[in-house]
């Protein structure tokens, strides 16, 4: 047991690394909630239940106040990210330092009248994360809005995390087999939908 607590130490000190230098921050990390989901990577499926989705660096305009300043216009390359807790988390460097920003996810259907999605609602994201089906049949164009910028998804690169639990704490870590690797697929409903059985049979 103790040989075991030392590797686990060291495993945890060697995730914190990685998580301080990935597109996860700390604060992200502590907070992943259990959430299940089915992928689809290379015509294989998947499932996990603690993870993050990448879903890419833009460069945006924001404004911020700092203290004894007023507020600034500041052009930033943003990292945003869907956890697995159901909130959407972007974080880049500026002139100013780390700038941490919240972004929401938007449906646009065929009457292009976008509306703010609820995690809870989304039934999958497909086609690389450009298109998205609620709970309910709805589907439409999928839609990243943060900070006023309205930014077009094209890539979901998935992290896996595995809960470690020694000598009573809970520890989530990073995937051993798996770093980031792309999906095109990610189901959060039970029930799988036809299109996602149409990408799984096509490789997609």
């Amino acid at each position: 047991m103790k040989r075991y607590s030392k590797q686990g130490a060291f495993i945890c000190g060697l995730v914190a690394m990685i998580v301080l230098s990935g597109f996860i921050s700390p604060s992200a990390a502590r907070a992943l909630l259990q959430k299940q989901i089915t992928y689809v990577a290379d015509g294989k499926t998947g499932d996990c239940k603690y993870w993050t989705l990448f879903l890419g660096n833009f460069p945006i305009s924001m404004t911020r106040n700092f203290p004894g300043d007023s507020a600034v216009s500041l052009k930033v390359d943003m990292n945003y990210m869907l956890v697995s807790s159901g909130f959407v988390e972007g974080n880049g460097y500026s002139s100013k330092g780390r700038i941490d920003s919240k972004g929401h996810l938007y449906i646009v259907p065929a009457d292009n009248n976008k509306r703010e999605l609820a995690f809870d609602e989304i039934a999958s994201i497909r086609d690389d994360g450009q298109t998205v089906e609620t709970k309910k049949g709805e589907k439409g164009a999928l839609l990243l809005v943060a900070d006023d910028n309205e930014l077009k998804i094209n890539q979901l690169l998935l992290r896996k995390f595995n809960v470690l639990v020694d000598q009573g704490d809970t520890t989530l870590l990073l995937d051993d087999k798996i770093k980031d690797y792309p999906v095109s697929t990610v189901s959060f409903s039970d029930k799988k939908s036809g299109s996602e059985k149409k990408a799984r049979k096509s490789g997609k």
